[in-house]
């Protein structure tokens, strides 16, 4: 386990982290020359770069205000905010990850949750971003977030996808994970925001309010939802809903396998639960794994959190 560093904002995060921007910018780029040969990935990273700013992408002056204070170029720093659909398109390894959602003894829905990702130096550069407004368990360098909660109101947490189809033109999955972090009023408006919301890339968004959860599985423009009931919301990396299941025929045989023994392991360590140690619900068979990065509880009505990550 490493210490997770508390900073205000994903800037402060940078100025006060460059070495870990610097380190894990390194080892994205090893990962796409390694997924797309050396002058492929050099090559990439300067075309995603260019079309970026030619379209006036949003965050092009914080990229360069970030590349100015790092040392990292900017183009590879967008490479590193592009990851998702990077990996959507076949160009860096996927993710994993496992969402549970459920009540505890007084009702409240405990979100808890682990981020699996092969990426060198993801987890023992883990930070989190904590102010008064929201918490997001995160990386320095990153524009947006995969795991956040807005105290009071709800929690939020993204999970892999398999694409149904190449990244298209939208609001990348974490940048709008970000956007409903700093400025959804409320776990009605965080619920719509993910439905609605036109997006790169395939995912599944998992979100907690006081009393209420549900996992919002998406493609690039369609949704269908899945409410919490009596029994724990568990979320994977395949789709469940009846209207989504059709997606599945994308995800290739090995992986399938493992997202499914992970559903099946979590739902039933969820349904056996009993105490107060939802951190160990994350550390059985499979759920914890070699590539797990961190690890999290959200309580969303108390606005408490812990969490936890591992040192590679």
């Amino acid at each position: 386990m490493v210490r997770i560093t508390t900073h205000e904002s994903p800037t402060l995060a940078v100025i006060e982290r460059k070495e870990s921007v610097k380190e894990i910018c390194r080892n994205f780029h090893r990962m796409l020359e390694w997924c797309n040969a050396v002058k492929y990935a050099n090559i990439l990273e300067y075309i995603m770069f260019f079309f970026y700013a030619c379209f006036r992408g949003k965050h092009v002056k914080r990229l360069k205000q970030w590349s100015a204070c790092t040392g990292v170029p900017a183009h590879q720093l967008l490479a590193l905010n592009m990851s998702y659909e990077l990996a959507q398109a076949g160009a860096a390894f996927p993710f994993g990850c496992t969402s549970i959602m459920m009540r505890n003894t007084e009702g409240h829905i405990v979100h808890v949750r682990c981020v699996d990702w092969a990426l060198d130096g993801m987890g023992k550069h883990t930070v989190a971003i904590d102010n008064s407004r929201y918490v997001s368990i995160t990386t320095p360098g990153a524009l947006g977030s995969i795991s956040g909660m807005v105290r009071g109101k709800f929690s939020i947490t993204l999970n892999w996808a398999s694409p149904s189809r190449m990244p298209r033109v939208g609001a990348s999955p974490l940048t709008l994970i970000q956007r409903i972090l700093e400025g959804a009023e409320s776990y009605e408006e965080a619920v719509r925001m993910a439905e609605e919301t036109k997006l790169t890339s395939s995912c599944f968004f998992s979100i907690a309010g006081a009393v209420d959860a549900c996992v919002v599985e998406r493609t690039q423009r369609r949704y269908s939802t899945r409410r919490l009931s009596t029994e724990p919301l568990i979320v994977t990396n395949h789709y469940n809903t009846k209207f989504m299941q059709k997606h599945n025929k994308h995800i290739e045989k090995g992986e399938y396998a493992f997202s499914l023994s992970r559903f099946e392991l979590a739902t039933a360590a969820a349904k056996d639960f009993e105490g107060d140690d939802y951190m160990s619900l994350l550390n059985g068979e499979d759920i914890l794994n070699g590539n797990t990065v961190h690890q999290m509880v959200f309580h969303p009505r108390e606005g408490q959190y812990e969490a936890a990550a591992f040192n590679h």
